[in-house]
């Protein structure tokens, strides 16, 4: 067959194919069972066979037609909306525990990723307002959810043991929890003042600087205390100003367990008696 009778052919099917009733034919062996289980496979086969460069194509595609790829969603995606307003909830609803189990199973897999986008939106301006909005309508809820987290024996136990951890490879961390423990303990009642807080938070900075610049040398073989050079006896803790002296960077020292307890007793002991 030369190339004039091909070019022929191709003009008559193009024809024949264009006819309403080879159309109507064709819709009606498209759409009997068979045929499309017949088709499905075949697609299927297909794909496995080629899938590395279908997948090449369609990244390539993508890159080229990136930001039209972009509108077209979005587009499509708002009109999808428009026709089945109610359809995710719907689907939600239906599909709960399977969406928990896949998301729970996604933040196992990727722990890091979701909690660097998780900070990144909960300091945001409008990741702000929406969880202070959140936990206006939710405030019992929430309450109920963290006592019953801190009252199970095993969570506490798992927290104390990360904590521990923590404590022995992070200085700083070490450092901060013993100092935000001896602030608590000086100031329970005041500790809501809105001052006091904010002290708390930038003096906390200022005094682990200083005492990492006079870590000792023997830091990790014996257990040492952070202690206060003026006892938080010594001060009337009842006034802002007084708790300001008693946390400064230059009233705090190193010592170790033994002489913190013993010096401890001893600025007890002439307390009662002055």
């Amino acid at each position: 067959m030369t190339y004039k009778d091909k070019e022929k052919e191709r003009k008559y099917y193009k024809k024949y194919s264009q006819r309403s009733e080879v159309k109507a034919r064709k819709k009606e062996y498209r759409q009997r069972p068979e045929v499309k289980q017949r088709h499905k496979q075949k697609r299927k086969e297909y794909y496995i066979k080629h899938r590395e460069e279908i997948l090449k194509k369609k990244k390539e595609f993508y890159w080229k037609n990136h930001e039209e790829m972009i509108k077209r969603h979005k587009i499509n995606r708002i009109n999808f909306r428009k026709r089945n307003p109610n359809y995710c909830k719907e689907w939600y609803q239906k599909n709960i525990e399977k969406r928990r189990l896949q998301n729970k199973m996604y933040r196992l897999k990727n722990r890091k990723k979701c909690l660097e986008s998780y900070r990144k939106y909960k300091n945001s301006e409008k990741g702000k307002k929406k969880l202070k909005e959140y936990y206006k309508k939710n405030r019992e809820r929430i309450l109920n959810r963290n006592k019953n987290y801190y009252k199970n024996k095993e969570n506490s136990q798992r927290r104390n043991q990360r904590k521990k951890e923590r404590k022995n490879k992070d200085i700083n961390f070490k450092i901060r929890e013993l100092l935000s423990n001896s602030f608590n303990r000086a100031i329970k009642q005041r500790i809501k003042n809105r001052e006091l807080i904010n002290f708390k938070k930038s003096n906390y900075d200022l005094i682990a600087i200083k005492l990492i610049k006079e870590l000792p040398k023997d830091f990790y073989e014996k257990e040492y205390h952070i202690d206060h050079i003026k006892p938080l006896c010594s001060f009337n803790l009842t006034k802002n100003e007084e708790i300001k002296i008693a946390f400064l960077p230059e009233n705090h020292q190193w010592l170790t367990k033994s002489e913190n307890l013993s010096k401890a007793s001893k600025d007890k002991l002439l307390k009662i008696i002055s």
